[in-house]
């Protein structure tokens, strides 16, 4: 049935789709659309800068392009075919700028393999751990 939905739609978004699966009870089911993974150089240039800088300040700052051609390809990726970015426009600024969807978070986690800043520091931290276990462990011949 999922199959079913797949081809149907291909356009799904993140959000929940219910669907009768076995015994009836609503499923969750979430794709990426098949154009995230077609993404160009500069499209992936763009989602990356909005989704590091949105991690950066937890998305309370949204991201604001420095070049107008990026800010033409961040307006393409908030297009209803793609729906990765959400525009937000600053009167005072007379500028627009950009947040990251859900769908858009999950891509840029998924395709881009862009991680928070959190989950990074986590690994740097695990990483130094491990060499000064190392170090330690090849001082003392172990």
């Amino acid at each position: 049935m999922v199959a079913s939905l797949v081809a149907a739609h291909p356009l799904l978004s993140a959000d929940l789709v219910h669907c009768a699966v076995g015994s009836g009870r609503p499923m969750n089911v979430a794709f990426l659309p098949h154009r995230v993974c077609e993404l160009t150089t500069i499209q992936r240039h763009v989602l990356a800068r909005v989704a590091t800088h949105c991690w950066a300040h937890n998305g309370a700052i949204p991201y604001r392009a420095p070049t107008v051609h990026q800010t033409n390809i961040a307006l393409a990726l908030a297009v209803p075919a793609a729906r990765l970015l959400a525009v937000w426009w600053w009167e005072e600024d007379d500028a627009l700028t950009f947040t990251l969807t859900r769908l858009g978070n999950l891509a840029a986690r998924r395709v881009l393999h862009v991680v928070p800043a959190a989950q990074d520091r986590a690994r740097e931290r695990e990483f130094d751990r491990m060499r000064a276990l190392m170090g330690s462990a090849w001082e003392t011949h172990d």
